[in-house]
């Protein structure tokens, strides 16, 4: 993703329909798997729209490969963020459980 893309969907998360509807299609589905208090990996967090919403319900972490991405992330005060790679992750994939 270019940078100024990242500035674009910081911008319109919350907003823009295919955005909304995504984030709502995974809080059903970790809703129905997952207790309250659960901690919870999300690979490739980007901006951090998903991470604010899930954190509402979950212990969460994120990562990302992009710095900026969680610069975002963190400009929206979600802590927990780690620079990585989904293959290779900074953390081990074990310690969480979804």
């Amino acid at each position: 993703v270019q940078s100024p893309e990242y500035a674009r969907m910081f911008e319109s998360e919350d907003t823009y329909w295919w955005f909304v509807g995504r984030r709502a299609l995974a809080i059903t589905l970790l809703d129905q798997n997952l207790p309250e208090g659960s901690k919870l990996l999300d690979v490739g967090c980007g901006t951090g729209a998903g991470l604010k919403e899930f954190a509402k319900k979950y212990d969460t972490f994120g990562v990302d490969m992009s710095p900026l991405a969680l610069e975002f992330s963190s400009g929206r005060g979600i802590p927990n963020l780690f620079l990585g790679d989904g293959q290779c992750l900074p953390v081990s994939a074990e310690a969480f459980d979804g």
